[in-house]
């Protein structure tokens, strides 16, 4: 019999901590804009009588129920498990504004200045706990991709009638906050920079971004990372142009000024080590870029899971409501997910999205629903098996349960007697036993063995066969 322990892993694909049921939370006296830190933020999740109150009740709080099944799985008996999720609204956002300042997006910048109200205003809307943040990115400051002239890494812009600020590769502005006075005046004190080449490095400032958690202010709620460029970007191998061999280490690299400061040293990232990075941290990005570079993001975000891409204007006047589409869509979807498996354990998942119709999943589609709306409910299901398969391995059929070359393994040596000693059932050759029989055809019985004081075979001897205690052998085997 093999005892598995399984945590159901709920994915709102837009948040963190309804991925995660068991909500974390943070420690006792760290600081929040809910009030005062002294109190004890595990006192703060209660019971709510829907899901809204809950979420709302603190930023660390999810369901404010444990939602933890154990399961105990013997070979060839497949578990069907049936979880309810229902969309909840007003759940907190993060939102981390990153834009490209190379010298193109300068009319996009003047209209990013005085984003930070209509942001506000728009996400207030259906949430009541909103932060807003601030970082930028041109490129790694060698050559070919900026100018290492001294007087163009002073002014790399084409005429010097323009204030324009060296290069630099990311800088973190302003962490999230809830104040829009706070963003539009850190953004009106940006101004644009240049670079050489097209291609852009955002990719490591999305990795910063993801990876410098405490820097940026990341709270346990919904991440947005909205990026937004009008080129495309350097990926893994491109640093080797500028002398630069060393991998990204995954690390962050963030100094006092808020400046990726050992840019010059690693490699620009892989799309699999900012997909990688985005997943851990449970940060959903948006990518608002021109049209001239849809196509290109568009299959990017094939490669990260629960990321959007929505086409920008060319001064980004339309990213309010692309962000809020994107936004929708996002939170609209629901995945169920898991942790890896052992050997020997497959899961598959039937999801029902509404109304009556139910579909099974195809592997690797882990019971997905798009278009939930707010206060629906969908269902889903997983079986430890494919559908009509059983087994340790799924190696029967549903036809083969009853074969009598399957059966000869459930029966005694000469092939007679009941099968699993009439205790169980036989799936693929192999006994599943019911109540508390065991052994490899059913053929123990804890219950019939005698008790002393409650305590079977007087705590001393170990039970064998059918109502029988084997004497001489110490306690505990």
């Amino acid at each position: 019999m093999v005892a598995l322990s399984m945590v159901l892993v709920f994915l709102l694909v837009l948040s963190r901590s309804e991925s995660e049921l068991d909500a974390k939370i943070s420690s006792p006296g760290e600081a929040t804009e809910w009030g005062d830190p002294d109190l004890s933020l595990l006192r703060s999740c209660k019971p709510a009588p829907s899901c809204k109150k809950c979420i709302l009740s603190h930023p660390s709080c999810a369901w404010c129920k444990q939602l933890r099944v154990r399961v105990t799985l013997r070979p060839g008996e497949p578990q069907r498990l049936q979880v309810r999720f229902l969309r909840a609204e007003g759940y907190p956002v993060d939102l981390y504004y990153l834009m490209d300042l190379s010298y193109s997006m300068k009319d996009d910048l003047e209209f990013v200045r005085q984003l930070g109200h209509a942001l506000l205003v728009r996400l207030q809307e259906v949430t009541q706990s909103v932060r807003i943040g601030f970082g930028s990115f041109v490129d790694k400051t060698v050559l070919p991709f900026v100018s290492t002239v001294p007087s163009k890494l002073r002014h790399p812009c084409p005429t010097r009638l323009e204030h324009c600020q060296p290069p630099f590769s990311f800088h973190h502005v302003l962490s999230l906050t809830g104040d829009a006075k706070a963003f539009e005046r850190e953004v009106g004190r940006q101004s644009v920079s240049g670079n050489l080449d097209s291609p852009e490095g955002g990719f490591d400032a999305i990795l910063q971004a993801a990876l410098c958690q405490e820097q940026i202010g990341w709270r346990n709620v919904s991440r947005l990372l909205v990026f937004t460029s009008d080129d495309t970007f350097h990926t893994a191998g491109d640093g080797k142009l500028g002398g630069i061999f060393m991998p990204s280490d995954g690390h962050c690299h963030l100094d006092s000024n808020g400046l990726y400061s050992r840019s010059p040293e690693f490699d620009y990232p892989s799309v699999g080590q900012v997909a990688q990075a985005l997943s851990a941290a449970n940060i959903q990005p948006i990518f608002a870029v021109t049209s001239a570079t849809l196509p290109v993001y568009q299959e990017l975000s094939k490669l990260i899971p629960k990321s959007a891409v929505g086409e920008l204007s060319e001064n980004s006047s339309n990213v309010v409501q692309l962000i809020m589409d994107a936004y929708n869509s996002l939170s609209s979807t629901v995945t169920l997910e898991h942790s890896p498996l052992p050997p020997g354990v497959h899961i598959s998942y039937e999801s029902q999205c509404g109304g009556h119709e139910k579909r099974a999943g195809e592997p690797g589609d882990r019971g997905q629903c798009n278009h939930v709306r707010i206060n629906q409910t969908v269902r889903a299901s997983w079986n430890s098996c494919d559908p009509g398969r059983l087994g340790r391995l799924c190696e029967c059929s549903e036809s083969e349960l009853s074969s009598p070359d399957l059966e000869s393994g459930c029966r005694g040596p000469n092939g007679t007697g009941p099968l699993c000693s009439g205790k169980g059932r036989c799936q693929c050759g192999h006994c599943s036993c019911s109540g508390q029989s065991s052994g490899r055809l059913c053929e123990c019985d804890d219950a019939s063995c005698e008790r002393h004081e409650g305590v079977l075979c007087g705590g001393t001897w170990g039970p064998v066969g059918e109502g029988r205690v084997q004497s001489g052998s110490p306690k505990g085997i």
